[in-house]
Parts: structure tokens; sequence; C-alpha cells
């Protein structure tokens, strides 16, 4: 729990900071190196955690990156084999940097990973539904390579 406290209040500060400053990326190398993880997850849940933020529950398809930072961390969320957290928290969309993710649908998620292992997206992370996402861009993914 102190764990989603901390990085609620880092996503608050980053979205109270010029109306979220950020523009959304896209599936560049750039951008996929920028990120902690890139995964195509299936949304199963969703839990408001108060009135800013969302806990979303993911089913992982395949994982396109994961911080080595992980193998650091205590293994103390629910995760997969590849210790990538089920569980995804998330600016609401009524906040600025918001998003919403829509239950039983596919999306390309790529987003920041706290010093405590918590995944967090928000507008200024990859969110892409995953039929959006086209087949060079897939094939792009299981090729970038980050120094």
């Amino acid at each position: 729990m102190k764990s989603l406290i901390l990085f609620a209040i880092c996503l608050k500060t980053l979205a109270l900071d010029l109306n979220c400053p950020c523009k959304p990326r896209s599936i560049t190398q750039k951008d996929f190196c920028d990120v902690n993880f890139v995964t195509h997850a299936v949304v199963k849940t969703v839990n408001q955690l108060n009135d800013r933020f969302l806990n979303y529950t993911v089913e992982h398809k395949r994982i396109y990156k994961v911080s080595s930072l992980l193998q650091l961390l205590p293994k103390s969320n629910p995760s997969n084999n590849n210790n990538l957290p089920t569980t995804i928290i998330a600016l609401g969309e009524g906040n600025p940097c918001g998003v919403k993710l829509e239950l039983k649908k596919h999306y390309l998620l790529g987003g920041a990973l706290d010093w405590y292992g918590v995944a967090g997206i928000s507008s200024c992370s990859i969110v892409k539904l995953w039929k959006n996402v086209t087949r060079t861009q897939k094939q792009e993914l299981s090729n970038f390579t980050c120094n």
C-alpha cells in the first residue's frame, strides 16, 4: 500500500504540472526505450482507488520490454513469470493526463515502474488499442533494442 501511495503522489505531481504538458507517446524506438515496460495486455478488471486513480488488473499476452529494475525489487506484487505486475495504476480520465481503458479490450501499454515495482500509465504513456497497432509496428516491437 505504501508503494501505491508513493506512486500516486508521483502521478499526481506529473498531472498537476501545467495541465499535463506531455504529448502521448507513439510506437517508435525512442518512445519504446523511454518507458520501463511495454506489453500487449487485455484489461480484466478495473477498480476506482479514489477520486483520481484507477487500478486495472491486466493479463499480459506478450511482454515486449521490462526494465531490469524489476530484478532488483522484492517480488511482492502479483505478476506473471516475467515479473511485470498484473496491476497497473492510472490517472482517471477526469484528470489532466488521465486515461480510461475498457474492460476486455486489448491494448499496447508502455509506462513507468516505480522503485517498489508498481506499474503506472497516463496519457503521457504508450496507450493504444491493440487492433490499431499495425503489422509493421508489431514486428518493430520485437526488434527494438535500447542501450
